[in-house]
């Protein structure tokens, strides 16, 4: 039973820095709007663009993930978010 217990601080501990970091990378754009934005050769229009696009893929992929996480693993479907979530940061 112990080990159960402390299992579930550790998932909690990962949970909460994926989530940290998650935040994190969301809040950065914004003060970093200029140098992306010269780094990419972009403009207002584009970025604004860019930005808007990233909202709505969330907004769409939001119930999707809610629904697989309500009938799957959620472990693995943790470990697969994370996996893409780095791949696309």
């Amino acid at each position: 039973m112990r080990r159960i217990k402390a299992n579930r601080w550790v998932v909690l501990a990962v949970l909460f820095l994926f989530s940290l970091l998650h935040q994190a990378d969301r809040l950065l754009i914004g003060p970093l709007t200029t140098s992306i934005m010269n780094a990419f050769n972009i403009n207002e229009a584009q970025m604004g663009a860019a930005l808007s696009g990233a909202l709505l893929v969330g907004g769409v992929l939001f119930p999707v993930w809610g629904y697989l996480f309500d009938r799957y693993s959620r472990p693995r479907l943790i470990a697969l978010a994370a996996a893409i979530w780095g791949a696309t940061t």
